[in-house]
């Protein structure tokens, strides 16, 4: 027997400190992997063809820490210039870290932050024996160890002492996560789930090690790879939600619509056209018109230029984006088809848009139908207490479905929804402005990402496409969906491939005045004003002016006390978890972009200062330029709740509510 003691000693332990991971210990039957014993002490498992390290996995551990502590895989910012996009405050904001930097004589950053880091991410037990080397020569916060087979870790217990491994780094201030599945989605799953309660501003030089190949495990490492920038990345800039808000302000005061809650609806017996603007679409077009008066046509962004260029007359045309852009794109749809909207509008359709749409956009359409999307202040400060469109973005096809399955489509088929394209070049249906309209040609795209093609072959996608496929994915299974994909991109996960020509709908054409009927019944009706009316103004300015001073509190006290930059990012992840349920969760979202993505910005420079007598004094002009930029922020946002107020009460509208570019890009 092969220490019994430790055995059942481990055992005790992991019932106690991880009983998820014991419960699937509890449920193993006979062990098929049989370890290797020389001299009382297992050097290897056998697996039936074959054994796992083919060596003594003490020294086989041993080298390998060893080879990785001389060159550790890890993750973290290469830049954070294009983080900015066109927000003029976040331009500010980099220019003033440069600057700061500049003027203390740092002349150069490293290529990854210092040795100690919060993360390290560890794929596979196999005997554990690498695990407490790693505890010993490695600084971190959290230690996170994931296996795909649980005989592998309950032979652990029989080599290492897990008390002690977790003993060693408590005492270093690290916390040990169990994550065991055979499943890579819940080991990924189990890996978000310590991220998402850490906080993924930590993410910047995480350590990534690899102890022996096995797909599940494989899967999970690239998944985390994957997943790693969109958590890095800065979701959302203040302009873009000072946009929303003021956007939805005008839409609810100046039109008569319908509100879209996003609860599912009755099913109907109808098959849905979801088309979207791909390169695809090109090749399809025909077969769409051929069949559009046996299906619903649903419209996704861009794609309506491609539609009417064919003269197909979507029945629905659903809006995301909230800029002065959707209405240009409008407008030049109807100057290249004077034939088919003489008055100037988009006469028979209808629009189902976001409630921060431009507000410029909602007058050219019969009827407007305001969704809530999730996570945006347009929708915590105007929709409270309604049911979001949830799972919208990041592209348009993507909110195309969620859209639909909400009303009640179940089958739905899916055209130039590519994810991606075959040739960098032909990146969008050649009938969109991409290639019609000067200012938005694009000549390629770059891609980061590929996958499997729909119908063979190798799709290239960069992270919004990657990103929209997943999600699609998520809500064929979450749906339950059926969903047919035409398209010549990227194969979508629990989709049928199917060929455009293959298409034969019998029977009669479908009822769509009777569809339409039943979708405006189902619909809340509001007129111009009413709603917007019933808001309470004064509490948004209230939360806005108690958010304000929390905020400066935190900063100060960090001042005072002297902390270090990886204290302020525990403290301002503890703040911004507070944020969304606390006193001012209403507003919050209009500054969390800058509250979080100036932190994360701010990684890239305060982690990779050589120098270590410049990184306090680099953090105290991060924190000044930090406060003061938030202050002109925050102060702006209560003049715009202000402003709704004056509107509400006087009719006067303010000088934002018309929609209009006022400055170049898209924040005006």
């Amino acid at each position: 027997m092969v220490n019994q003691t430790l055995f059942e000693t481990n055992l005790r332990f992991i019932e106690r400190e991880y009983p998820v991971a014991h419960a699937r210990l509890a449920a193993l039957g006979r062990l098929l992997a049989v370890p290797v014993i020389e001299d009382g002490a297992i050097l290897d498992i056998d697996l039936g063809d074959g054994r796992l390290y083919k060596d003594d996995g003490r020294r086989l551990a041993k080298e390998q820490v060893d080879f990785f502590e001389v060159a550790p895989s890890r993750t973290g910012y290469s830049s954070v210039e294009g983080v900015t996009g066109d927000s003029m405050v976040s331009r500010r904001f980099y220019d003033g870290m440069v600057k700061g930097l500049a003027e203390l004589g740092v002349d150069g950053l490293t290529r990854l932050p210092p040795p100690e880091t919060c993360y390290m991410f560890i794929f596979g037990i196999g005997l554990g024996y690498h695990l407490p080397l790693l505890a010993e020569r490695f600084d971190l916060d959290h230690m996170i160890v994931c296996e795909a087979v649980d005989e592998f870790f309950f032979l652990s217990l029989r080599t290492i002492d897990w008390a002690a491994l977790h003993q060693t780094l408590s005492e270093r201030g690290c916390q040990l996560h169990l994550v065991v599945s055979p499943e890579p989605t819940a080991l990924s799953a189990g890996i978000s789930a310590v991220i998402d309660r850490v906080g993924e501003i930590f993410i910047d030089g995480a350590y990534l090690y690899r102890h022996y190949p096995f797909w599940p495990l494989d899967q999970a490492y690239q998944r985390l790879l994957d997943d790693i920038p969109i958590k890095m990345v800065g979701r959302g800039y203040y302009e873009d939600e000072r946009k929303m808000v003021r956007n939805g302000a005008a839409n609810l005061y100046k039109y008569d619509h319908y509100l879209l809650r996003g609860t599912f609806r009755r099913r109907y017996d109808v098959p849905a056209f979801i088309v979207a603007a791909g390169p695809s679409l090109d090749e399809s077009i025909e077969y769409i018109r051929q069949w559009k008066d046996h299906a619903v046509i649903f419209s996704s962004g861009t794609t309506l230029q491609a539609l009417i260029a064919n003269d197909i007359i979507p029945d629905y045309h659903i809006e995301l984006e909230n800029t002065p852009h959707t209405y240009k794109l409008c407008k030049h749809i109807m100057e290249k088809r004077p034939d088919l909207f003489p008055d100037g509008r988009l006469t028979g359709i209808k629009m189902l848009g976001s409630v921060s749409v431009n507000p410029m956009v909602p007058e050219l359409f019969d009827e407007n139908y305001f969704f809530y999307r999730d996570t945006v202040t347009s929708t915590s400060c105007f929709g409270e207490g309604i049911q979001v469109m949830n799972g919208v973005g990041p592209s348009i096809s993507n909110t195309s479905i969620a859209v639909a399955a909400r009303l009640g489509f179940e089958t739905m088929y899916l055209f130039g929804c590519d994810c991606g394209w075959r040739d960098a070049k032909n990146h969008h249906s050649k009938n969109t402005i991409y290639y019609t309209l000067d200012e938005f040609v694009v000549e390629s795209y770059d891609g980061q990402f590929s996958c499997p093609g729909n119908f063979g072959g190798t799709i290239h996608s960069n992270l919004i496409f990657t990103w929209t496929r997943e999600m699609i994915e998520q809500k064929i299974d979450r749906f339950q969906l059926k969903l047919f994909n035409c398209s010549d991109g990227a194969f979508i996960k629990g989709s049928t491939p199917k060929l455009p020509e293959s298409l034969d709908f019998t029977g009669a054409p479908v009822d769509k005045a009777e569809i339409f009927k039943r979708i405006r019944d189902a619909s809340e009706f509001f007129k111009a004003r009413d709603f917007l009316a019933n808001q309470d103004i004064d509490r948004f300015v209230t939360q806005v002016q108690r958010l304000r001073q929390d905020l400066v509190d935190l900063i100060d006290q960090c001042e005072a006390e002297g902390v270090d930059f990886r204290t302020f990012i525990a403290r301002i992840t503890d703040f911004d978890r507070e944020g969304y349920l606390g006193f001012y969760k209403n507003v919050y979202p209009f500054f969390q972009g800058p509250i979080v993505g100036f932190t994360k910005a701010a990684c890239f420079f305060l982690n990779r200062i050589g120098e270590e007598s410049a990184r306090a004094p680099a953090f105290k002009r991060f924190l000044t330029l930090y406060r003061e930029l938030h202050l002109e922020m925050l102060q702006e946002g209560e003049d715009t709740f202000g402003e709704i107020k004056a509107m509400l009460e006087t009719g006067e509208e303010p000088w934002w509510a018309d929609g209009r570019s006022v400055v170049p890009g898209t924040t005006y």
